[in-house]
């Protein structure tokens, strides 16, 4: 049996202080906006985390990022009437390992962040927090 475990609506202020933490790192440290892509249709190198928090678990988002060949995702365009899948051009690097080195309170961090993403009405990528 699988069970899926789903992020709460409300944060508190400690999670949405790890929430923007993180979002300072996708965009920032950990280098994931340069391949993965919010709120924006298609034309990313590695699949689009729009929503992400409604349909992965924390679970999930932490084995993809620290085992990233767990998982493939493939894109299929199901507008275009392909019937093969698309593959990714970028491939997902170790976190863990340099030149990104993530430690694991940042990784929790990131993980906050993308299942923060519940879907967005504003089209674009959003820039990355100052501080």
């Amino acid at each position: 049996m699988v069970l899926f475990v789903f992020w709460a609506v409300a944060l508190d202020a400690g999670e949405r202080d790890s929430v923007q933490f993180g979002r300072e790192i996708f965009y920032g440290k950990g280098r994931c906006g340069i391949c993965h892509t919010i709120g924006v249709e298609h034309g990313g190198k590695c699949p689009n985390l729009d929503g992400a928090g409604t349909r992965l678990t924390r679970n999930f988002i932490y084995e993809a990022m620290i085992n990233p060949s767990a998982y493939v995702k493939l894109d299929f365009d199901t507008d275009s009437g392909v019937e093969e899948p698309n593959f990714y051009s970028a491939r997902m690097p170790q976190v863990t390992r340099p030149p990104i080195g993530l430690a694991e309170k940042e990784i929790q961090n990131v993980i906050a962040f993308i299942g923060s993403q519940r879907g967005t009405s504003l089209p674009g990528v959003l820039p990355p927090a100052r501080r």
